[in-house]
């Protein structure tokens, strides 16, 4: 099944989430109508199949995604393409690691929105291998 990402524009909404649950329902029952090979005659989805949209349901699709949900989506596909599991969490470690290593500490920190920089010693891991080189230069 093909997904259709629908992109906001910055300039109309700067506040809304870039995806969000409405959005992905919508197009994946908008994808299901469209590929629907159970037509009738006149080319008419069978009353048995027609739209049963719930116009006051009890749950409805949020505005965004949770840590949680991204990380049942991601197990999910884990799965299915028998690689093996990580977390949406790995990625935020992975890439403040990469910008301390990179940027700096104080560059990490900002841009992972933490107000300490003791915080952002938890999540970006000190360059062992610049320490083990500098150690080399100095004897």
């Amino acid at each position: 099944m093909e997904w259709t990402i629908v992109y906001r524009s910055k300039a109309d909404e700067p506040e809304a989430f870039l995806f969000q649950p409405k959005d992905t329902v919508r197009d994946r029952n908008a994808e299901k109508r469209r590929n629907r090979k159970t037509l009738n005659k006149k080319g008419e989805v069978q009353p048995s199949q027609q739209n049963r949209k719930k116009e006051n349901p009890k749950r409805a699709p949020g505005e965004k995604y949770s840590t949680e949900s991204y990380n049942k989506a991601i197990t999910t596909a884990c799965k299915k393409a028998g690689v093996p599991h990580w977390t949406v969490n790995q990625i935020r470690h992975l890439s403040a690691t990469e910008i301390r290593k990179e940027h700096g500490l104080e560059v990490s920190q900002l841009l992972c929105g933490h107000k300490r920089a003791s915080t952002t010693e938890i999540y970006a891991e000190a360059d062992i291998e610049k320490a083990v080189k500098i150690a080399r230069e100095m004897g």
